[in-house]
């Protein structure tokens, strides 16, 4: 492995990125958040089921992602990202800063820093880590050079990307038994839903007695012209109220 552009990272412990987030997880890790007494947000977005774009890399990368839905006389991809509330912290750290379930943490902590959409390149200017967390003494992990990553973090970030193609019509079916029907649009952003929890235990359990079916969506966008465009398209608009939270793209 060549050394250009080499990055290295050590983790200090500050905590930083377990404060004031939603943790993305696996349908599994999910599960096993609820079950250790952690609530679990659902956040929605949707896209045009596009087949002739099958060969465009991020078009497969996010349909991979997503499950089949109908809105309208529309077919969307649907994407379900199940996440742990880590607000105001983690549920799961300490008061020393240090991960109780560090054996058994999620993926996506395992692979911070590193990221999982491969379209977005490591920036260590985005991240929460302080600037003593980046460096190249000896002691540090070489997680990405000459823009290759890390083939320790490489494996772990395939194994959350195969989770993300294995769970995506499970996740809908999830979504179809609490009765959350509502997505935001790629882009221009997401609806947040935030079940009770034995709620959602309950539909996790619903969800594997019965079959996958295209499940009906409307679709919550911001933006009177976007609005205009899809309406176009046959996609049918949320206009009734829900107790989803529509959250804007960049917030």
């Amino acid at each position: 492995m060549d050394n250009a552009g080499a990055v290295k990272f050590a983790c200090v412990g500050c905590g930083a990125c377990c404060r004031g987030r939603f943790v993305p997880l696996t349908r599994d890790e999910a599960f096993a958040w609820l079950a250790r007494g952690g609530d679990v947000a659902i956040l929605l977005e949707a896209f045009l089921l596009e087949p002739a774009r099958s060969h465009e890399p991020r078009y497969a990368h996010d349909s991979g992602r997503a499950g089949v839905g109908r809105s309208g006389s529309a077919d969307l991809n649907v994407i379900a990202i199940f996440a742990g509330v880590a607000q105001p912290q983690c549920p799961n750290l300490g008061v020393d800063s240090l991960c109780a379930i560090y054996a058994e943490r999620p993926l996506v902590c395992r692979i911070y820093p590193m990221e999982i959409n491969p379209f977005i390149p490591l920036n260590p200017s985005a991240k929460d880590c302080p600037p003593q967390s980046w460096g190249r003494a000896d002691s540090d992990v070489l997680i990405a050079t000459d823009h290759r990553v890390n083939p320790e973090f490489a494996a772990l970030i395939e194994a959350s990307r195969e989770a993300d193609r294995r769970d995506a019509a499970s996740k809908l079916s999830i979504c179809q038994d609490l009765g959350y029907s509502v997505a935001g649009w790629k882009g221009n952003g997401l609806t947040l839903y935030l079940p009770e929890r034995q709620r959602l235990v309950e539909a996790f359990s619903a969800a594997t007695q019965r079959p996958v079916v295209v499940s009906q969506w409307t679709v919550q966008v911001q933006g009177r012209a976007l609005e205009d465009s899809l309406q176009r398209r046959g996609i049918r608009l949320n206009d009734t109220a829900s107790e989803h939270v529509f959250v804007p793209a960049g917030q």
